[in-house]
């Protein structure tokens, strides 16, 4: 029989038991949980030596080596570390997850969840630990396919065809078997647009017993507007996620319900459901969630009671959200960036009087913008905005984001235009109006990131320009003032020379799915318009304004329209403090998006 590699473990795994335990000894299986399928794991042994618990691994699948630690039985409870290596390609890759198990009354069975190390539980799945006899297991025995009810059984076939179809379009070379392929894959596009949902709401409806129904559930919930979902649909949809999230433990349950509650406190018409599993998630969390589940919980638990008019209810839940909040953003100051950033050493040449411009396009959805976003907040700290000036805009890529405006997305098409080659995804840097340093990468990967920017500037801190900028902002109320003056220029300039003005807000602080807690710079308006104003020269002066309270009303108008007719953003909050702004002023060749000089201030206050 084929066997598959047998893995053990060094050594024994032993901490101090938390209380009471039951006798957890013998040998179990650490199981994946999915409604389609379910995988083991590993196969973990327990021992009780001198009534302390103790674990090791005595069978990994295929090439993989694993280790168990940070093991905790209580009576109720069991949680541990599961870190897994495995051969991938040419470089191992290694994973580390935590389990988080319920003990019942099934002596053997305990379903739990797993998720990232020190996350914050967004990626929390469901598992489960089965008790065995067996101390390895053969390929077979490892994958363990699971009956669907019919409607999803009929979904995944629709999907696999599409993905066939798709397939088979990018190696089609004949172009008269494309366009059939094409017609082919738009009829059934169609097909799933329209029967999809039909079949979700089947299972939600039919099965609901059925582990199935639960991812019936969120995904109606995800495409409530395509979908056309009701109300009572709604309360059904929480019903069903808690009913099937509960056996797996309150670390899951939170995770499950705290998603839905923030995908429906977007409509008004489904405020009551987001309540109601918001408030279901408020019982359930404990001291023992993390501090970024908690902060999530309460924010939308917050701002659910707000928009069903009991905001008389909220005091104390936000006096403890902000409590979290600040405990976040120690944690996170204090390990980011996790490199000291030198000063600027200054100019080679005295004479040298450009400013560097460098503009960032990100996503606070975007994992790998970590390493640019962490960059350029490390940058902030050894350079002058003299010297250089950093500009961050925000776009919907890969996911919605809050900090995405209409004028951010007209400036990211305006450089997609321009250089469609480099200008693709997030992050993407331009320097001077110029792509260079393009691609992110993770937190580790930050320090080498602030390296790759700072010899661009420092090549570019060279050199000189023949305009000047003086640029003065007031705010008188909630009006902003903006007074530019152009000067310098010995000839007419082309008529492609425009002048841009942006708005920029110095620091937000809002945690996306990527856990960026700290944005700064970000743009949230091009006052006078993103396509500019042409330049007068010798000697060229322009006035704009902008009013702080219309540009919120208009900020946050064009956030409801996009979660109702696009997509709902991942976390109900939405950052429109619209404190401590900044205006740069930019003057740009639009033939080759050269930006020739730049000049940054203060708004100052009365």
């Amino acid at each position: 029989m084929n066997r598959v590699l047998l893995t053990w473990a060094t050594s024994w795994i032993s901490v101090a038991a938390l209380g009471a335990h039951p006798p957890l000894d013998g040998l179990w299986q650490l199981v994946s949980v999915n409604p389609a399928i379910e995988s083991v794991q590993a196969i973990l042994e327990f021992q009780t030596n001198d009534g302390q618990p103790t674990v090791k691994v005595v069978f990994t699948p295929g090439s993989s080596d694993a280790s168990v630690s940070d093991l905790r039985v209580t009576e109720k409870t069991i949680s541990f570390r599961f870190r897994q290596r495995l051969q991938a390609s040419q470089r191992p890759v290694e994973t580390e997850v935590e389990f988080v198990g319920v003990i019942g009354s099934d002596p053997k069975l305990i379903l739990g969840s797993t998720g990232p190390v020190g996350g914050d539980d967004r990626f929390r799945l469901r598992s489960k630990l089965i008790a065995t006899t067996k101390r390895e297991l053969t390929s077979e025995e490892l994958l363990r396919q699971q009956p669907q009810p019919e409607p999803m059984q009929q979904i995944r076939q629709l999907m696999a065809q599409l993905t066939q179809l798709s397939s088979q379009l990018r190696q089609e070379k004949d172009e008269e078997k494309r366009k059939e392929l094409q017609q082919q894959a738009l009829t059934l596009s169609r097909e799933r647009d329209e029967k999809v949902p039909q079949w979700f709401r089947e299972t939600l409806t039919k099965h609901g017993n059925h582990l199935a129904a639960a991812d019936a559930a969120l995904n109606l919930a995800r495409s409530a507007t395509s979908a056309k979902l009701t109300a009572e649909e709604a309360d059904l949809i929480v019903a069903t996620v808690r009913r099937h999230a509960e056996p797996y433990g309150p670390r899951f349950l939170v995770a499950s319900l705290v998603s839905l509650a923030e995908i429906f406190i977007n409509s008004p018409e489904f405020v009551a459901s987001a309540l109601n599993a918001a408030q279901i998630s408020a019982d359930a969390l404990s001291d023992d969630h993390p501090l970024a589940i908690q902060s999530r919980c309460l924010a939308v638990y917050q701002i659910a009671l707000e928009k069903s008019g009991r905001s008389a209810d909220t005091p104390t839940i936000a006096a403890k959200l902000e409590t979290i909040e600040n405990k976040l953003d120690e944690e996170y100051l204090a390990k980011v960036p996790p490199f000291k950033p030198d000063p600027f050493a200054g100019r080679k040449d005295k004479n040298a009087n450009r400013v560097v411009v460098l503009e960032l396009f990100t996503g606070a959805q975007c994992p790998p913008c970590v390493a640019a976003d962490v960059a350029f907040d490390a940058l902030m700290h050894a350079y002058k905005s003299e010297d250089l000036i950093l500009v961050q805009y925000h776009v919907h890529i890969p996911g919605p984001d809050p900090m995405t405006n209409p004028d951010t997305l007209a400036r990211w098409n305006y450089y997609r235009q321009k250089f469609s080659d480099q200008v693709r995804g997030v992050p993407t840097s331009l320097f001077n109006g110029q792509p260079q340093a393009g691609g992110g990468g993770p937190m580790a990967s930050s320090e080498a990131k602030f390296k790759q920017y700072r010899r661009v500037i420092d090549d570019l801190s060279e050199n000189s320009s023949e305009l000047r900028i003086n640029l003065q902002a007031a705010r008188h109320a909630d009006d902003i003032d903006i007074s530019v003056e152009v000067t310098g220029s010995k000839k007419d300039p082309p008529s492609d020379w425009k002048l841009r003005l942006l708005l920029i807000e110095d620091e937000i602080r809002f945690a996306g799915n990527n856990s960026i807690r700290f944005h700064h710079h970000v743009v949230r308006a091009m006052p006078g318009g993103p396509e500019g104003v042409a330049l007068q020269m010798p000697s060229f002066r322009h006035n704009s304004s902008i009013h702080v309270a219309e540009l919120r009303t208009k900020l946050d108008q064009y956030l409801t329209s996009f979660a109702k007719e696009q997509r709902p953003f991942p976390q109900p909050r939405r950052p429109l403090e619209l404190r401590r702004l900044k205006v740069i002023a930019l003057v740009q060749d639009d033939t080759t998006g050269e930006i020739l000089q730049a000049r940054q201030c203060d708004v100052t206050e009365p």
